[in-house]
């Protein structure tokens, strides 16, 4: 139960690092203002293991909302809970990406996500190369501006996106993989966006491992990059 308010030179509302192991460790009632980045989970040197991290408040990040990575030669932050986490901005937009979870793997599971940046940050929600078997769910992506809701970067694979609701004017997915290696129900938004296959193939290929709602606009691009489009019936 901490109000934790910073300024422009504060790294962080609070990181979790692990220069040596990190497990079981419950965080729970923070409310964080005024920082570069809300909440920081580093892998660095060690285990990060099995932690709770649930009802964070994060207001006013100049940087990112949540950022959960691995600079050392540890291991990447595996099998945590991130649950009931609130990401907004106020006055001031964040600069890059409201959560960017760019290494995490072995079934993290993020529940009840709320997630709106500002419509100056590069986007909502990002999945990085080193982002694998985690699962995602409830997830609430919104801007008033033309940000992407969600963006996974190639390699980012065989997680579970459930439940999502995506409110920014931005493309509701963007899959910069080779395709099909994550699944997704319950998927609203406007626009999705998959990459690496023609309409053909992704017609044929998507069935049974996607939810796409009547009347959603999708855009495939091929190889060459070349864009075609199809509205769900």
């Amino acid at each position: 139960n901490l109000y934790l308010h910073g300024n422009s030179q504060a790294r962080a509302g609070i990181i979790i690092k692990g220069d040596s192991s990190v497990t079981y460790s419950l965080i729970e009632n923070l409310y964080i203002n005024a920082v570069q980045y809300g909440v920081e989970v580093d892998g660095y040197n060690d285990a990060v293991y099995w932690n709770t991290i649930r009802k964070i408040v994060v207001r006013s990040a100049t940087k990112k909302g949540m950022w959960i990575h691995k600079t050392g030669s540890g291991d990447t932050p595996n099998a945590n809970l991130f649950q009931d986490i609130a990401i907004n901005h106020t006055a001031n937009d964040m600069t890059e990406e409201g959560i960017y979870i760019e290494a995490a793997s072995h079934r993290n599971r993020f529940e009840f996500l709320n997630i709106n940046p500002g419509t100056n940050s590069t986007v909502c929600l990002r999945l990085g190369a080193n982002a694998t078997f985690n699962v995602f769910d409830h997830i609430y992506t919104e801007t008033i501006g033309v940000v992407d809701n969600i963006i996974l970067d190639a390699g980012a694979n065989y997680n579970r996106l459930w439940n999502l609701y995506m409110m920014s004017a931005g493309n509701a997915l963007i899959d910069n993989g080779i395709g099909n290696e994550y699944s997704s129900t319950s998927a609203g938004g406007s626009t999705i966006t998959f990459r690496g296959f023609d309409l053909p193939d992704l017609m044929s290929l998507r069935v049974g491992l996607a939810t796409v709602p009547t009347g959603v606009t999708t855009t495939v691009l091929d190889l060459a990059g070349t864009a075609g489009t199809t509205t769900s019936g």
